[in-house]
């Protein structure tokens, strides 16, 4: 009797992630693409592969697909202030600069001392006509 169901191969989800942050790093942006899918297909909810093919799309000028990744890595783990740091700064592309504050400050209630978290702050604070705040925020980010 034949087998029903023959087992796929395994991937090799650590590997492929090593490989595409190299590449995304060293400016292979769609061989680190190609590598962050195909992490997703192994495993959809992976949040380094969402998190960062999101910030590759942001860096390759698509704010609404990086918005959907990263908000899906959020999903998964919103415990991340360099997700919530990165949505911050998509949502600021497409000037949602309330939206974008609101990101920041919970990238910085989980990570106090998010030097890049607190000056973004003080950007949007400053798109927002609050002055005095975003001066106090780049204060915090020089300290």
């Amino acid at each position: 009797m034949a087998e029903a169901n023959p087992q796929t191969p395994r991937v090799d989800v650590p590997g492929l992630l090593h490989r595409a942050v190299a590449m995304h790093q060293g400016g292979r942006l769609r061989e680190a693409e190609k590598l962050y899918m195909q992490v997703l297909a192994a495993q959809p909810d992976n949040f380094d592969a969402l998190h960062l093919c999101g910030v590759l799309m942001h860096q390759r000028g698509q704010p609404a697909e990086a918005l959907r990744l990263i908000g899906q890595a959020l999903r998964a783990n919103a415990k991340a202030a360099a997700a919530h740091s990165n949505y911050g700064m998509v949502l600021a592309v497409l000037n949602r600069d309330a939206e974008a504050l609101e990101s920041y400050e919970r990238a910085i209630a989980l990570q106090p001392d998010y030097i890049e978290a607190i000056n973004n702050r003080g950007n949007a604070l400053r798109k927002l006509g609050r002055t005095d705040e975003a001066i106090a925020s780049f204060e915090r980010a020089l300290a």
